[in-house]
Parts: C-alpha cells; structure tokens; sequence
C-alpha cells in the first residue's frame, strides 16, 4: 500500500529515484521484518514476485516478462557509478 501510494505521486520523476524510494522506505521496513519470521519457499517466491512487480511498474515489463536480468545489469550499472 506504501509502495503504490509513493509510485502514483512520482510516476513523473526518473526511474532512478522512483525506484530508491521504494528501496528505502518499502523493502527496508520489509526485510527487517522477515528476519523475525522463517519463510516458506513459497512465502519467499510470493515476496520475490512482490519486489519484481515494483520493477516491472516502473520500468514498464509486462507481467510476463523476467525483470532478474534486468535488475542484474541494473545493479552492476549502479555500483559502477
């Protein structure tokens, strides 16, 4: 609900800083709360299709399209900055 609330009011920004709010806000508050809990394989798969549907709205994929490859490059272009 956070993460559709922050994507509708920077839906004109760069996708860059659309992208580190969600990563800042959303999956800091997700990821500290998983380390409480033991997740199942599928509970791991439904938060992995979570996070890549965040890719996928605001890089514009399809629902059926494979962002890994994508988030892949994406992190080796951003650490080389």
């Amino acid at each position: 609900m956070v993460c559709n609330a922050i994507l509708s009011h920077t839906k004109h920004m760069d996708e860059i800083i659309q992208l580190s709010l969600p990563e800042s806000h959303c999956l800091s508050i997700l990821t500290y709360g998983v380390t409480a809990v033991s997740l199942n394989v599928s509970q791991h798969n439904e938060l992995n299709a979570w996070w890549n549907s965040v890719y996928r709205r605001i890089f514009g994929f399809h629902k059926w399209e494979s962002v890994r490859s994508f988030i892949d490059g994406l992190a080796d272009l951003i650490s080389n900055i």
